[in-house]
């Protein structure tokens, strides 16, 4: 039985020391096989932007600092602020 339980506590540590050697000769030869091959394809040119909607500035408002973690509510009618001081 001493035998038995001796000769198990060592297949372990092979497999360890077996897997630690395997896995990244592995990693290489996977990451050598992904950079080897053809040229990947060029990428489309990109086609000019057409504006179709004029935009302009109907209002402005200014009601003070604003801190970052406040959020803006949006209504179809209309948009909600608040500053610090709550106007």
């Amino acid at each position: 039985m001493n035998a038995v339980r001796q000769s198990s506590r060592f297949v372990a540590p092979r497999f360890v020391r077996l897997v630690r050697l395997a896995l990244p000769l592995l990693l290489v030869a996977g990451l050598g096989a992904c950079a080897s091959g053809s040229k990947p394809p060029e990428p489309m040119p990109l086609t000019p932007v057409v504006n179709i909607l004029t935009v302009k500035q109907a209002w402005t408002q200014n009601i003070g600092a604003v801190p970052a973690w406040f959020q803006t509510a949006t209504l179809p009618d209309a948009v909600v602020v608040a500053s610090a001081d709550g106007q």
